[in-house]
């Protein structure tokens, strides 16, 4: 007996003299009587490739089948979440699929093709791949220092932010502080998701408007911009006792000094006279309009003293001077 197999895998036997045998069963079922699935075989679009809103994706798929004509294959397109997608539903003769697809939401996409023969056996082949939004700018947000803040000046502050972007990894993302009268203040590089910082401790004085640029690999630019204060410390300067001045116990001295500050008048400054070693408040008195100081004391204890003169401006930034003296112990009269 003879066993005659056509292209489309339909196959009959013969008795000898090329006529058919009855006995055969000529269901299209292969040699072996299994009907196997459709063969899917995904060429395009390429595995994690990265495409616009807007733009035509290419789509191409090589089907087969050991029992059927890859077009009586019934084929469909779906997403991750169920959506069906119409690209190509009609695969030539030779198993040739090809197709396109506009998307207009970005985000993470994995579609699968399915190939149904009319036997119910299903074959599937998947892609995954990136939709973006065309030249998107970067997004950035400084979160400190906040909008109106009042920094000290020398203060060691810590610039921070966030930044992202579309298609530029937050790590290679050019980001910049920069201050509208000192400049550049320097560069941060992005961690994790996009946190940035700057340490900084050498701002000048005065209204700044602080921003963080971010710039990405296309050229969109980001800022985020606030204002800020960095509030000069009052100047104060003790003129008299000098250091290591010496005074007998119980004698009155006299404690004179300067103070100023660059925005408010010296008589408006909060002046103080503190001694150190005996923790006490030696005189509060504001300064006159030159900013002159006076303070008369004369109940310091016997031993070396550390005397303070300090002023507060009103957003209650304080400058200090300090000065060592020494109060000698007065000997008992003799009898």
């Amino acid at each position: 007996m003879r066993l005659l197999c056509l292209l489309t895998f339909a196959c009959a036997t013969t008795d000898g003299t090329g006529g058919p045998d009855d006995s055969a069963d000529s269901g299209e079922t292969g040699d072996s009587g299994v009907n196997t699935p459709p063969v899917v075989q995904m060429l395009l679009p390429a595995a994690g490739g990265t495409f616009a809103v807007g733009e035509a994706i290419p789509f191409e798929a090589q089907l087969s089948d050991a029992e059927d004509d890859p077009a009586k294959l019934d084929v469909t397109w779906t997403g991750a979440d169920g959506t069906a997608y119409t690209i190509d539903n009609t695969p030539v003769p030779a198993g040739h699929l090809e197709g396109s697809l506009v998307l207009d939401t970005a985000g993470e996409y994995t579609l699968t093709l399915a190939a149904t023969d009319p036997a119910g056996n299903v074959g599937t082949a998947s892609v995954s791949f990136t939709v973006f939004v065309p030249d998107a700018l970067p997004e950035c947000v400084i979160l400190n220092p906040a909008e109106g803040d009042l920094l000290a000046e020398r203060e060691n502050v810590i610039l921070a932010g966030e930044v992202e972007d579309a298609e530029t990894a937050a790590a290679d993302l050019l980001v910049e502080w920069r201050s509208d009268q000192d400049g550049v203040l320097g560069e941060s590089i992005a961690v994790g998701e996009g946190t940035v910082s700057l340490l900084v401790d050498d701002l000048s004085v005065g209204e700044h408007l602080l921003s963080l640029v971010v710039t990405d690999a296309a050229g969109g630019v980001c800022e985020d911009v606030i204002a800020i204060r960095v509030n000069g410390t009052p100047d104060v300067e003790i003129d008299e006792p000098r250091k290591g001045d010496t005074f007998d116990q119980g004698a009155t001295i006299v404690f004179t000094g300067t103070v100023s500050d660059d925005r408010e008048a010296p008589d408006d400054l909060d002046v103080v006279w503190y001694d150190e070693t005996d923790d006490v408040s030696l005189c509060r008195e504001p300064a006159d309009a030159a900013g002159a100081t006076t303070c008369s004391y004369g109940d310091l204890s016997v031993g070396e003293h550390k005397v303070w003169l300090g002023a507060e401006d009103g957003d209650r930034v304080t400058g200090w001077d300090s000065v060592t003296i020494t109060v000698n112990e007065v000997p008992p009269d003799a009898p």
